[in-house]
C-alpha cells in the first residue's frame, strides 16, 4: 500500500483499536513500498507503546533515508527523547523545527518544557512571550502558555507577584482553566491568606469542571506543574 489517504485512513483505525496492528500494519507497508515515510508512522506506533528507544530507530532511518515528511518525523523525533530523558537532544530538535516555524504552539510548548527541566528558567519565559507576542494562538493555547509562565515564575523563578498576573490573564481568557486556581491557591496558600482565591467567580466552578489542557501526547503532568520540583 501506498502512503495515501487509504493507508492514513486505516492506520487511524487501527491506531484506534489495536496498536500492535497498526504497527504490523505500517511495517508491511514499508517491506512492500520501501517508501521511507512509513518509518515515522512506525515510530509513532512505538511512542504509543512507549518504547521510545524503537521509536528513535526507526525515526532515525526516516531521515537518515530522505525522507518527505521530514517536519512531522522530527516532531516525533523531539518527542521521543524527551520521554527518554534526553532533555538536550530534544531541544536541539525542537529549536531546528523552531526555525522553520516559529509560532508552533506544538514546538514552543516543549521547548518550554525541555527548558524547565534544563534550568533556563529565563529562555522558557522568554520563548512563551515571544509566542504570545505573534498574536497567532487560538484562546485555549494563549491560555495555556499563560499559565505556564504563571507557573515558572511561581515554582522556580519565586516571583510569586509575578505569577498571579499571568494566572489571571489566562482566567481572563477561560474561567474554567483549572492550572491557573491551582497556582492561584498555592499562591495564596503560602502567604497564608486561605481564603482569598475562593471569590464570587472560584465558588461558581466546582474542580471537577475545570479543564486542563493537556500538552500534546504528554501522559504525565508539565514539567510547570509538577509539585516535586
Amino acid at each position: 500500500m501506498n502512503l495515501n489517504k487509504d493507508f492514513l485512513e486505516k492506520y487511524n483505525d487501527l491506531m484506534n483499536e489495536d496498536v500492535e496492528s497498526a504497527l504490523n500494519f505500517s511495517l508491511n507497508c514499508l517491506n512492500e513500498s520501501n517508501n521511507p515515510d512509513f518509518y515515522a508512522y512506525i515510530a509513532d506506533c512505538y511512542m504509543t507503546l512507549e518504547d521510545y528507544e524503537n521509536a528513535v530507530k526507526y525515526l532515525n532511518l526516516g531521515l537518515n533515508n530522505n525522507c518527505t515528511n521530514e517536519s512531522f518525523t522530527k516532531s516525533l523525533l523531539g518527542e521521543a527523547y524527551f520521554y527518554l530523558g534526553n532533555f538536550k537532544k530534544s531541544n536541539e530538535v525542537f529549536l531546528k523545527l523552531k526555525v522553520e516555524n516559529p509560532n508552533s504552539f506544538f514546538v514552543v510548548a516543549y521547548l518550554m518544557d525541555i527548558n524547565i527541566y534544563l534550568k533556563n528558567y529565563d529562555y522558557a519565559i522568554e520563548l512563551g512571550i515571544e509566542l504570545l507576542d505573534s498574536n497567532t494562538l487560538n484562546d485555549n493555547d494563549t491560555a495555556y502558555i499563560l499559565v505556564n509562565i504563571g507557573w515558572i515564575y511561581l515554582k522556580y523563578k519565586n516571583l510569586a507577584e509575578k505569577s498571579v498576573e499571568y494566572f489571571n490573564k489566562a482566567l481572563k481568557i477561560d474561567e474554567n482553566l483549572g492550572r491557573a486556581y491551582i497556582g492561584l491557591g498555592e499562591y495564596y496558600y503560602n502567604i497564608k491568606e486561605y481564603t482569598k482565591n475562593m471569590n464570587n467567580r472560584l465558588r461558581k466552578q466546582t474542580w471537577s469542571n475545570c479543564k486542563l489542557y493537556p500538552v500534546r501526547r504528554m501522559k504525565s503532568n508539565p514539567v510547570c506543574f509538577d509539585w516535586e520540583k
